[in-house]
Order: structure tokens, then C-alpha cells, then sequence
């Protein structure tokens, strides 16, 4: 909808905008939206086409882009930007290195950019994946079925069930001290003289367990088909957001749950950044 005197707005279910196909109008410029002046527009799904002509767009204005849809659109459910074929880059790199809210739709459920999921999750959100980290002295302990005694006076209502019957049962985890990191097949004597010395960290199941180097390694692959991480032994998706609880002993020398605050913690960057209180009057359907 290009600007008028008269502010309008459209309801539409999907609706899909394909950026100019013309090399010469993209090539060593950015790549900008159509403007909608005062216009809104109400769409559940809303899809930007990157694709040109089977060319790497590496220069598309992302920033002002998701400032352009918190400004003119409402009612969002999902957003589309591209896939991995079409941008590469500084916009990639952009993607991995933050995540995106638009506060002005709160309905919005995924913001996938470049194939990537890249919409902020709270914590408190049920959607993330829920990781519970050991340090090797605590895994020590599960593995020979001690560990369940020292938490006995812990708060563990945050791990899951599977989780919880692992760390407080009372028999040794078969075969988790020859092989408690199922990525690099490290036992735990190898990860006891590694420095810095890493935990163990129970992915969706407590057999799918990795060491917190290999952890790091995962998050910072992406499946280029679902945008997002693939547990190593099942092969599940894993959101790419997650908390991690961590046990481990405290200062007082006892051993103790508690949420890894920097865990996960991309910057998170909010739109839109201009003031919603000059929007203008109630447009025209």
C-alpha cells in the first residue's frame, strides 16, 4: 500500500513480499521494504521473499525491516524472511548473534530469518528446551547412584521427571563413566584432567548427555532444512533457546540447584523502537 492522505488498512491471512529482482537495483545497496506511510496492515503470516534470481542477497536492511513490521502490521502469528540459500553475510551473522521481539504483536509465535528461529523466548516460556548441567564432581556421584543423598534438602522441582529419577536413584548410570559425553566419547577421568573442566549436560533425555565444550559446538550449528539444533542421539529437534539448571556444590559446601543466568543469552534487540503513540488516526478498512 503505498502512503496516502487517508491512512487505510488491509486484513489479509498470508501475505508474501518479493524484494526487486533487478541486479541493478540491489547490487552494493540495500535492499529496502516498499514505504507504507500511515497504512496498517492485519496479517497472520507474513512472508519477505529474499530469493534473486538464485543469487546471495547479502544486503538486506534487516533492522529497519522488522522496525518496518512493528510499525505498519498487526495481528502477526509468524514471520519469513528469507532461507538459508539467500542470505549470507552480515545478515546471517546478524541472526546468530541476537534474537528478535516485536512487542507490538503479541500473537507473534516465530520469527525465522534465513531458516533460522530467532524470536525471543522468556524464560518462563514453556517452549524451551530445559537442560540440566552437572559439574564432573556432581556426576561423579550420579553416576555411582550418590547423588539423589546430597540433594535431599534441594529444591529440584524444575528438572523434569526423566531428569529427576536419574539424578536421585539410588543405582549407577550404566556405562556413564566410560562414556559420559556421547559427542566426543570422553570418560570422566579424560574430563577430570580437561581445563577449564566442563559439566555434563542432559539434553531431552537423561541418556543423551554432552559435555558442555560439545554443547557449545551443537548450539553454534544450525540444521539448514528446521533452523534448528538436532539432539546427537535421537536426532529430535532441540529449540535453540534454552535454560540450564546447574547442579554443583555452593560456597556452604553443599550441593545445590540453581539457573544458569548467562546461559543462552544472545542480546535481545525489541521493535518497534519508535514511539507507538503517534500512530495516527484509526485507518480506513
Amino acid at each position: 500500500m503505498k502512503p496516502s492522505k487517508h491512512p487505510k488498512c488491509i486484513n489479509v491471512v498470508l501475505l508474501r513480499v518479493y524484494l526487486p529482482q533487478h541486479k541493478s537495483l540491489w547490487r552494493n545497496r540495500a535492499i529496502k521494504l516498499p514505504p507504507m506511510g500511515s497504512n496498517l496492515a492485519t496479517v497472520k503470516h507474513l512472508a519477505i521473499d529474499c530469493s534473486n534470481d538464485g543469487k546471495v542477497l547479502e544486503n538486506f536492511d534487516l533492522l529497519p525491516a522488522l522496525e518496518y513490521i512493528g510499525m505498519h502490521f498487526r495481528g502477526v502469528i509468524d514471520i519469513v524472511i528469507g532461507n538459508l540459500c539467500d542470505m549470507q553475510g552480515k545478515t546471517i551473522k546478524l541472526v546468530r548473534r541476537n534474537q528478535f521481539e516485536i512487542n507490538s504483536n503479541p500473537s507473534l509465535r516465530s520469527i525465522r530469518i534465513g531458516g533460522i528461529e530467532c524470536m525471543y523466548i522468556p524464560n518462563t516460556s514453556p517452549n524451551k528446551l530445559k537442560l540440566l548441567c552437572l559439574s564432573l564432581e556432581a556426576w561423579d556421584l550420579c553416576t555411582q547412584g550418590k547423588l539423589g543423598g546430597e540433594l535431599s534438602l534441594a529444591d529440584l522441582t524444575p528438572v523434569s521427571t526423566e531428569q529427576f529419577a536419574a539424578i536421585i536413584s539410588r543405582e549407577a548410570i550404566e556405562d556413564a563413566r566410560a562414556r559420559s559425553c556421547v559427542v566426543c566419547m570422553c570418560s570422566l577421568e579424560d574430563l577430570k584432567n580437561t581445563s577449564p573442566a566442563p559439566e555434563i549436560c542432559m539434553l531431552d533425555h537423561p541418556e543423551h548427555r554432552v559435555c558442555s565444550s560439545c554443547l557449545d559446538r551443537l548450539f553454534s550449528t544450525i540444521d539448514t532444512t528446521s533452523g534448528r539444533v538436532r539432539c546427537p542421539v535421537c536426532r529430535n529437534e532441540l529449540n535453540h533457546t534454552f535454560i540450564k539448571h546447574k547442579i554443583q556444590r555452593n560456597a556452604q559446601g553443599a550441593f545445590e540447584l540453581s539457573l544458569d543466568t548467562s546461559s543462552g543469552s544472545l542480546p535481545i534487540l525489541s521493535f518497534p523502537k519508535k514511539s507507538l503513540n503517534k500512530t495516527p488516526t484509526q485507518p480506513e478498512e
